[in-house]
This record gives C-alpha cells, structure tokens and sequence, in this order.
C-alpha cells in the first residue's frame, strides 16, 4: 500500500457525507481503517494534478528562455533530517552525484529543493559557487515542466518521482539508510530482494534505487543508454498502482455538483 497504518487501531468516524478521492485502489483500506469510511465514500480517480488540462495550463505558463539550457538531470531535493537523512548522508551523495554528472556523464544538475530545506548552502558547498549557473543550478520551475525536458530525475526520496514518470521522465532514488537507526525513521520501512532497508517507493518499484556510487553510476548508464526502456518500466508499475483516466479532475468536479444538487 501506498499507506501503512495500524490495523485494528480505532479512529474517530467520519461524517458521512464525507467522500475521499483515491489514487489507487490500494490505498481503499487505509482510509476505510482510519476513517471509518464505507465503500460509497470512496472513489479511485487517479492523480489528480495530472490531469492533462492542468499539465497543459502549467506547460503555457513557461517561455523557452525560462528552460535550463543544455542537458541536465533533475535533482529533486529534500532538506537534512538528523533520522533519515544526516548531513554526511547527504554530502556524501551529492559528492557522487557530482562525480558522476561532472566526470563521467557531464552534464548540468538542475536542483529543485524542497520547500523546508531554507537557507541550507550544501550545494554552494559541494558544487561551487563559481560552478552556478555552468554546471549547476536551481529551478523554481514546477517538476512536471523540468520533467519533460530532463534527461532523467534523482530523488532523495519524494512523492514527486510519480509526477516524473508520467511526465515522460526515468526516476533514480539515491538514498542511503545504511547504520541508521531504523525505529527512529520518519517513514516506515521495508525490505527488498537484496535485504536491503528502502521506503516505499521504492519497494514498490516506482524508482529505481541506488545506496551507494557504484549502483548509481550503473543505472544511470543504463537509463542514459536506454531511456525508453527504462521509462517503460516505471510507467507499467505506475499502471499498476495509480488509476489513469482521461479527466480525473472532471470526475471530481461532477460529484462536486451532483452534490451540491442533491
């Protein structure tokens, strides 16, 4: 499931005319168990922001000088987090993204940071401040327009990584949770076929997923040397988990009126 919980656990009901609109079918009993909800209150439409009116609103509100120039791969951020993501964790792998977008595949990393992530200068730290704007940068631009022109992303974990596999774009999660203290993780955890310990996304094969420089620098080969392919998959767990239908905002708005009839 897209959500954990504690079966069994009782929460408050909720009004019955309250109704929740899902993303998948497999996150049905996650608010059937917390929120006391009945089937009828239900109803999987997908995600909603990429409704395909939305994506082209947002598409028209960009001028092309606005775009990062050149190729570049997009690195979604998230601030330091003493319990899943400490300081070193993170130098230590922007030290690798660097090596391997620098070095080996050069080409610009375009940053988006998370809103939290506030004054941190740990790009300015480890990319350069003379390298602004040549072999780095940020973007304020919404992720679904960097997306569409990006050779591929890089998460450090983020809900976003489904924005970029429908908006046409491979996602690498590069997260290293090794020596952390599991008990102590914001998110819950798991465990894949490796017996490594990796968070949601990427246990449900919506990422591809990196601990270490040496598996980063693999997939991002083999997402460089085919991209099409490498999206492909992704986009088949995407199916998978997320209901795709042609207007979900549509559907929302219609129940939105029925109501307000009724």
């Amino acid at each position: 499931n897209l959500h954990t919980f504690e079966y069994g656990k009782v929460y408050p009901k909720t009004p019955a005319l309250v109704k929740s609109y899902l993303f998948s079918m497999s996150e049905s009993d996650y608010y059937k168990n917390k929120y006391q909800l009945s089937d009828s209150q239900l109803s999987v439409v997908g995600v909603l922001r990429h409704n395909k009116e939305w994506i082209d609103f947002l598409t028209n509100q960009v001028k092309k000088d606005e775009l990062p120039k050149g190729d570049y791969i997009l690195l979604v951020s998230r601030p330091v987090e003493p319990n899943m993501m400490p300081y070193f964790k993170k130098k230590k792998m922007l030290e690798d993204i660097k090596k391997v977008f620098t070095e080996i595949h050069p080409m610009k990393i375009v940053i988006k940071k998370h809103p939290k992530e506030g004054s941190e200068s740990i790009y300015e730290d480890i990319l350069g401040k003379n390298n602004y704007g040549t072999t780095w940068e940020y973007s304020s631009l919404h992720p679904i327009i960097l997306s569409k022109h990006c050779k591929f992303g890089i998460t450090f974990f983020s809900g976003v990584c489904v924005d970029l596999i429908n908006a046409g774009a491979p996602v690498l999660e590069y997260l290293d949770l090794e020596g952390l203290d599991k008990t102590k993780l914001p998110i819950s955890v798991t465990t894949d076929e490796q017996g490594e310990t990796v968070l949601s996304y990427r246990a449900q094969k919506l990422v591809y997923g990196a601990s270490n420089y040496d598996k980063l620098l693999e997939l991002t080969n083999d997402i460089l040397n085919d991209k099409v392919r490498a999206l492909e998959t992704l986009s088949k767990v995407y199916k998978e988990h997320f209901q795709v239908i042609d207007n979900p905002a549509k559907e929302v708005t219609k129940d939105i009126k029925k109501s307000l009839i009724d």
